[in-house]
Parts: C-alpha cells; sequence; structure tokens
C-alpha cells in the first residue's frame, strides 16, 4: 500500500517519473539507518524500464557497492 502522502506527491510533481525515483531512492537509502542488516532488496521497475533500476542504484550509491562487492 502506497501511503497517501506519497501518492499527493506524485500528483503533485512536474516530473511524477523522477520524482518516484526520488521516492524510492529515499526509501532505499533509509535502509542504511536500520538497526538490522538489510541484505538483499528487489527492484522492479515499471513496465520492464530495468534502465530505472541502474538509475536508482546510481542515484543510491547501491551499484557501486553492489559492483565491490562482487569483485
Amino acid at each position: 500500500v502506497i501511503p497517501e502522502s506519497i501518492r499527493q506527491r506524485l500528483r503533485e510533481a512536474g516530473e511524477p517519473v523522477a520524482e518516484g525515483v526520488a521516492v524510492a531512492a529515499e526509501f532505499l537509502q533509509s535502509f542504511e539507518t536500520m538497526p538490522e542488516k538489510v541484505v538483499g532488496i528487489y527492484v522492479m521497475p515499471p513496465s520492464k524500464k530495468y534502465y530505472m533500476v541502474e538509475h536508482l542504484l546510481e542515484r543510491t550509491g547501491l551499484l557501486h557497492r553492489a559492483a565491490t562487492a562482487v569483485s
């Protein structure tokens, strides 16, 4: 369920897609302050727009961390 405050934020945004990415980035970044460790995430882009996942992970810094964790 998407909270009404987020739905309102998206409705009022001049660029709803960019705002949606911003909301998702804020959500992912909030994991860093959790006392429990998050060991994985599953991101489902709208309409098979997989490039958005890369953009989101770049924006949060998670793409770089994932790349260095694998190597």
